[in-house]
């Protein structure tokens, strides 16, 4: 009878590190730690996720019934540009929907970023490729066939590639996120100028090495870089969590986004799209056509 105990005993224990191992919680509780005995206070350059509250929880966008995904906000028109599959919808910053935009030619768009202007780049993890587009106020639609394009296949799966894009303007590149199998950060300097045929000197740089202690999300849905600081935001749908890091790559900041944090009545189904503001608030999309919205309830000294 002791043996069976001792068996069963034995089987729970396997079966619970197998299960802490794949779900990377050991490296959460790491950088949990080290990031609370470090000081109570926020780094200087902290964005402050901690004291982030859900405003706008579960908003279904009117006229989207599915696959809604990535998430950009432009500041120059103060509104938010997500994706579908094959469209473009801007939105209000309350999550209300203004237009869409047919994009011919999409097989699975995932993410969008605004550059400035009247210039975005979108990405398609069907094909593995980034494209620079223009969308103009009146535009109705948008045929990727004529517009400039990259594509980077390194060890990139059919369904595990392209999950995210976000243009830093302080440093002038592009970062790209691939989604798992492994996470995989790159940012790409000179892209602006090989799209626009000024020269041809492209840079792609690993951000950070997949198996990075601070890198413990199991994948990654979408990535932000908040103007301000700098500062990179990872979105995982898998882990239900946000993930605040310096320009060094340092680790600062976690928001989960489980049931019951942060005002949460319950977790995203499929977190998909992210975004900030210049004052710092978070916007974030879930399938199938949810609207989220998350702002600071005390301010950190950004």
């Amino acid at each position: 009878m002791i043996w069976k105990k001792i068996l069963i005993t034995l089987t729970l224990l396997i079966f619970l590190s197998i299960s802490v191992w794949q779900h990377k919680y050991y490296l959460l509780a790491y950088n949990w730690l080290i990031m609370a005995t470090v000081s109570p206070e926020y780094p200087v350059s902290s964005i402050g996720l901690p004291d982030y509250k859900v405003s706008i929880e579960g908003h279904a966008v009117e006229g989207i019934i599915k696959n809604l995904s990535g998430l950009s906000f432009n500041a120059e028109t103060g509104t938010l540009f997500a994706v579908t599959n094959s469209e473009i919808i801007e939105l209000t910053p309350d999550g209300r929907f203004l237009r869409e935009i047919l994009v011919e030619g999409a097989q699975d768009l995932e993410d969008i970023t605004h550059i400035s202007g009247n210039t975005y780049i979108i990405c398609d993890e069907r094909n593995q490729k980034v494209y620079r587009i223009l969308i103009d106020d009146d535009v109705k639609s948008i045929n990727l066939e004529n517009e400039s394009w990259l594509k980077i296949s390194i060890g990139f799966k059919t369904n595990n590639g392209f999950e995210g894009v976000a243009w830093d303007s302080d440093l002038n590149r592009l970062y790209l996120a691939k989604e798992k199998d492994p996470i995989r950060i790159f940012y790409i300097s000179g892209l602006l100028e090989a799209f626009n045929k000024a020269r041809f000197n492209l840079s792609i740089v690993e951000w950070k090495k997949p198996w990075s202690k601070n890198l413990f999300v199991k994948d990654i849905s979408a990535l932000t870089i908040h103007a301000k600081t700098g500062n990179l935001l990872l979105l995982s749908d898998e882990s239900a969590m946000v993930v605040e890091y310096d320009s060094d790559g340092k680790l600062i900041g976690m928001l989960p986004l489980w049931q019951g944090w942060h005002g949460l009545s319950k977790r995203p189904p499929q977190a998909e799209g992210i975004a900030i503001d210049n004052n710092g608030t978070i916007y974030m999309t879930s399938e199938p056509n949810l609207f989220y919205r998350f702002e600071r309830q005390k301010l950190a000294p950004i």
